[in-house]
């Protein structure tokens, strides 16, 4: 049973463990400047063509558990991940997944096609949505580090070492290579500026439709013991667990 405070409420995590994905249309930038910028331009119209429906399709893969938000040619998807448990990683990453698949079936054979990185990262928890009348933001993505982590993973490209229209995910969601997920081989990612490190690989396919807690699958406890740097994290969140009432030994 999870303990509960005076209130009746179940106590709050210092901080989330979250899941995000950034996927971006590649070669897109290059469209708009073969157009000159210019919505008269007879490039114009394949451009904007291709953005219309890679939003049209990020709209139809969206849900509850596979929230995103669209920034022009590029969208990311977001979702916590649950302490006690890995029954949201492997959902969310077949969601991803079908993003991307689906994103990459419709370009053309002029066009690049989308990558996409899937990052794990921790989320300080921010202020509730409903701002001044032009002005708002997605809470859930405020300080969200996996979105930050996937996201310049995504933007380093070749240089980074992670080339082409492909899928590749943070190996901190996983112990060991789980039976559920097909994946290449591993590539070691750096961003030599903000010292952020990352393993990456090719995420080919998930299995097991009907095992929502594949072994080799980390909890969201597990993915932050992976990611904490600093002994602080670890222990913040055994308190947490603690007042849940869970042993984390």
């Amino acid at each position: 049973m999870v303990a509960q405070t005076a209130g009746g409420r179940s106590p709050s995590p210092p901080f989330h463990t979250s899941v995000a994905c950034w996927i971006d249309l590649l070669g897109y930038g290059e469209m708009i400047s073969r157009a000159r910028f210019s919505p008269t331009h007879p490039e114009a119209k394949s451009a904007i063509g291709r953005l219309r429906r890679f939003h049209r399709i990020v709209a139809e893969h969206s849900s509850s558990r596979f929230p995103t938000l669209v920034i022009n040619d590029g969208a990311v998807g977001y979702r916590d991940l649950n302490y006690l448990s890995n029954d949201r990683t492997l959902p969310f990453l077949r969601n991803a997944l079908r993003l991307f698949e689906r994103v990459n079936a419709e370009r053309t054979n002029d066009q690049a096609g989308a990558r996409m990185v899937v990052a794990a990262g921790f989320r300080m928890k921010g202020r509730p949505p409903g701002g001044a009348a032009h002005f708002d933001v997605v809470p859930q993505l405020q300080a969200n580090f996996a979105f930050t982590a996937a996201y310049l993973a995504e933007d380093s490209g070749s240089d980074g070492g992670l080339p082409g229209a492909n899928c590749y995910v943070d190996m901190s969601l996983f112990g060991q290579t789980p039976p559920a997920v097909r994946l290449g081989p591993s590539i070691p990612w750096r961003h030599k500026k903000l010292d952020l490190t990352r393993d990456f690989a090719p995420l080919l396919g998930t299995d097991a439709l009907d095992n929502a807690n594949p072994a080799g699958v980390r909890t969201g406890y597990e993915v932050a013991c992976a990611l904490a740097q600093e002994a602080d994290v670890r222990t913040a969140l055994r308190s947490y667990l603690e007042k849940l009432g869970v042993e984390t030994g």
